[in-house]
Protein backbone atom coordinates (compact mmCIF):
# COMPACT_ATOMS: atom_id res chain seq x y z
CA UNK A 1 0.00 0.00 0.00
CA UNK A 2 1.34 3.43 -0.95
CA UNK A 3 2.02 5.77 1.95
CA UNK A 4 0.21 9.08 1.65
CA UNK A 5 2.13 12.05 3.01
CA UNK A 6 0.13 14.35 5.26
CA UNK A 7 0.30 18.08 4.78
CA UNK A 8 -0.93 20.98 6.84
CA UNK A 9 -3.55 23.35 5.50
CA UNK A 10 -4.20 26.93 6.63
CA UNK A 11 -7.77 28.19 6.52
CA UNK A 12 -8.33 31.95 6.86
CA UNK A 13 -11.66 33.75 7.10
CA UNK A 14 -11.56 37.53 6.98
CA UNK A 15 -14.65 39.20 8.45
CA UNK A 16 -15.43 42.89 8.98
CA UNK A 17 -14.08 42.95 12.55
CA UNK A 18 -11.92 39.85 13.00
CA UNK A 19 -9.77 37.56 10.90
CA UNK A 20 -9.80 33.92 12.00
CA UNK A 21 -7.15 31.42 10.96
CA UNK A 22 -6.68 27.74 11.69
CA UNK A 23 -3.91 25.30 10.90
CA UNK A 24 -5.13 21.78 10.23
CA UNK A 25 -3.09 18.62 9.98
CA UNK A 26 -5.60 16.35 8.28
CA UNK A 27 -8.58 16.41 10.66
CA UNK A 28 -6.48 17.54 13.63
CA UNK A 29 -6.59 21.19 14.74
CA UNK A 30 -2.93 22.19 15.20
CA UNK A 31 -3.37 25.89 15.95
CA UNK A 32 -5.90 28.69 15.76
CA UNK A 33 -5.66 32.45 15.95
CA UNK A 34 -7.99 35.47 15.89
CA UNK A 35 -6.71 38.95 15.01
CA UNK A 36 -8.48 42.23 14.37
CA UNK A 37 -9.29 42.86 10.74
CA UNK A 38 -7.22 45.80 9.55
CA UNK A 39 -8.19 48.57 7.09
CA UNK A 40 -5.54 47.11 4.77
CA UNK A 41 -6.98 43.60 4.56
CA UNK A 42 -3.69 42.15 3.31
CA UNK A 43 -1.85 43.25 6.47
CA UNK A 44 -4.42 41.53 8.70
CA UNK A 45 -4.14 38.30 6.71
CA UNK A 46 -0.33 38.37 6.82
CA UNK A 47 -0.43 39.06 10.57
CA UNK A 48 -2.78 36.13 11.17
CA UNK A 49 -0.60 33.80 9.08
CA UNK A 50 2.60 34.87 10.84
CA UNK A 51 1.08 34.25 14.27
CA UNK A 52 -0.58 31.02 13.19
CA UNK A 53 2.62 29.51 11.81
CA UNK A 54 4.95 30.28 14.75
CA UNK A 55 6.87 27.07 15.44
CA UNK A 56 5.58 25.40 12.27
CA UNK A 57 7.75 24.29 9.37
CA UNK A 58 6.23 26.39 6.59
CA UNK A 59 7.33 23.75 4.08
CA UNK A 60 4.78 21.42 5.66
CA UNK A 61 1.92 23.72 4.58
CA UNK A 62 0.49 22.49 1.30
CA UNK A 63 -2.15 25.17 0.80
CA UNK A 64 -3.74 28.29 2.19
CA UNK A 65 -7.48 28.76 1.75
CA UNK A 66 -8.85 32.29 2.09
CA UNK A 67 -12.42 33.48 2.34
CA UNK A 68 -13.41 37.11 2.69
CA UNK A 69 -16.47 39.29 2.33
CA UNK A 70 -14.36 42.33 1.40
CA UNK A 71 -14.54 41.74 -2.34
CA UNK A 72 -18.31 41.24 -2.24
CA UNK A 73 -18.79 44.28 0.00
CA UNK A 74 -16.63 46.44 -2.28
CA UNK A 75 -18.72 45.40 -5.28
CA UNK A 76 -22.02 46.00 -3.52
CA UNK A 77 -20.93 49.36 -2.07
CA UNK A 78 -18.93 50.31 -5.19
CA UNK A 79 -16.25 51.86 -2.95
CA UNK A 80 -12.51 51.67 -3.49
CA UNK A 81 -12.81 49.95 -6.86
CA UNK A 82 -10.12 50.44 -9.48
CA UNK A 83 -10.47 49.93 -13.21
CA UNK A 84 -10.31 46.16 -13.64
CA UNK A 85 -10.34 43.91 -16.68
CA UNK A 86 -12.48 40.78 -16.52
CA UNK A 87 -10.97 37.73 -18.23
CA UNK A 88 -13.30 34.81 -18.95
CA UNK A 89 -11.82 31.41 -19.80
CA UNK A 90 -14.51 30.17 -22.15
CA UNK A 91 -13.66 29.95 -25.82
CA UNK A 92 -14.94 28.39 -27.97
CA UNK A 93 -18.21 28.83 -26.01
CA UNK A 94 -19.79 32.20 -26.74
CA UNK A 95 -23.17 31.91 -25.03
CA UNK A 96 -22.59 34.73 -22.55
CA UNK A 97 -20.22 37.66 -22.62
CA UNK A 98 -18.44 38.64 -19.40
CA UNK A 99 -20.45 41.07 -17.24
CA UNK A 100 -23.66 40.21 -19.11
CA UNK A 101 -25.77 40.50 -15.95
CA UNK A 102 -23.79 43.16 -14.06
CA UNK A 103 -25.54 46.46 -13.30
CA UNK A 104 -24.48 49.18 -15.76
CA UNK A 105 -23.24 51.51 -13.00
CA UNK A 106 -20.94 48.78 -11.64
CA UNK A 107 -19.64 48.00 -15.15
CA UNK A 108 -18.90 51.69 -15.58
CA UNK A 109 -17.13 51.90 -12.20
CA UNK A 110 -14.63 49.13 -13.03
CA UNK A 111 -14.23 50.22 -16.66
CA UNK A 112 -16.15 47.41 -18.32
CA UNK A 113 -13.10 46.01 -20.16
CA UNK A 114 -13.56 42.31 -20.90
CA UNK A 115 -11.65 39.56 -22.65
CA UNK A 116 -12.63 36.04 -23.63
CA UNK A 117 -9.79 33.56 -24.08
CA UNK A 118 -9.44 29.89 -24.89
CA UNK A 119 -9.65 27.61 -21.88
CA UNK A 120 -12.00 26.40 -19.21
CA UNK A 121 -14.58 23.65 -19.15
CA UNK A 122 -18.17 23.25 -20.19
CA UNK A 123 -20.91 22.57 -17.66
CA UNK A 124 -20.52 18.90 -18.59
CA UNK A 125 -16.85 19.11 -17.51
CA UNK A 126 -15.63 18.81 -21.08
CA UNK A 127 -12.33 20.71 -21.29
CA UNK A 128 -12.26 23.26 -24.11
CA UNK A 129 -8.54 23.94 -24.15
CA UNK A 130 -5.77 23.59 -21.66
CA UNK A 131 -4.80 26.97 -20.23
CA UNK A 132 -1.10 27.63 -20.66
CA UNK A 133 0.40 30.33 -18.45
CA UNK A 134 3.50 32.08 -19.76
CA UNK A 135 5.77 34.15 -17.52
Amino acid sequence: MERIESFNVCWIRCWRTNTDAVLMGGTELLNKIKVSTTPDVTWGIVSALEQLLVGTDVNSVSSVMLGTTHFTNALLEQKGLSPTAVVRLCLPALNYCPLVDWPSDLKSTIGGVTYMVSGGMSSTEERYHRLILVN
